[in-house]
């Protein structure tokens, strides 16, 4: 069982954590809010990045969870490959992860390094592949992010993989997943990336939450408790 070292969320971090959201809700810039309550709380990296990723306005939470979709079975689903993988393998390598207050799963995995194409890499997009056979959606599309190193690659080994599901699928590089992702008109997003949610067109599925939730049974610390 993973959850963030206990000492990440000692009682200065929960108090910057409580700080932190009184002014968002105040419309402050987080950028700006991410230094200030840093810095005034000598918050290390990954304490400042589970800030920045993990905790967000009222009004933001609200909406993503209308666009929370529960299941996949029977739909198009899209895939923001990197997020989807990244985060199972950050996971996988014991990085810190936590449920933001919108109740989405997240990494700090950022403020460690990039994980290379390796063993744990590849182990995490099995568990992608095991889970869409289980779920068996009427197809499935791998959106990969062309300028970063290898994605061709990627994408070629995915496509390989695509044959053994029982549905149609493709794995493609694009300049930006991001713009694509947001502009999809039907079917099923999976991505746990905020800057994509709140501009999504259709539901979103936290798929790498999904994996981890049915294969590990992980105790997540939830954000939200500490507001």
């Amino acid at each position: 069982m993973r959850v963030p070292p206990q000492e990440l969320f000692d009682k200065t971090f929960i108090r910057a954590i409580k700080d932190y959201f009184l002014f968002i809700e105040k419309n402050y810039p987080k950028k700006t809010l991410i230094k200030l309550v840093g810095d005034r709380y000598l918050l290390n990296k990954t304490q400042r990045t589970i800030l920045y990723r993990g905790i967000f306005k009222k009004k933001e939470i609200k909406r993503r969870k209308k666009m929370k979709a529960r299941k996949i079975s029977g739909k198009d689903i899209f895939v923001d490959c990197y997020n989807v993988i990244y985060t199972i393998a950050n996971y996988l390598y014991g990085r810190p992860m936590y449920i933001g207050n919108d109740n989405f799963l997240r990494d700090a995995g950022d403020s460690l390094g990039k994980i290379p194409y390796n063993d744990i890499f590849y182990k995490s997009v099995d568990m992608v592949f095991e889970f869409l056979k289980k779920e068996n959606p009427r197809s499935v599309t791998f959106l990969i992010d062309e300028p970063v190193s290898y994605s061709g690659e990627l994408a070629f080994a995915l496509n390989k993989r695509i044959g053994e599901l029982p549905f149609r699928g493709m794995a493609l590089t694009v300049k930006s997943p991001d713009y694509r992702l947001k502009n999809i008109q039907e079917g099923v997003i999976a991505t746990s990336d905020s800057a994509i949610i709140d501009k999504a067109k259709v539901k979103v599925f936290d798929m790498a939450r999904e994996i981890l939730k049915r294969k590990y049974k992980p105790c997540f610390i939830h954000l939200k408790r500490y507001l």
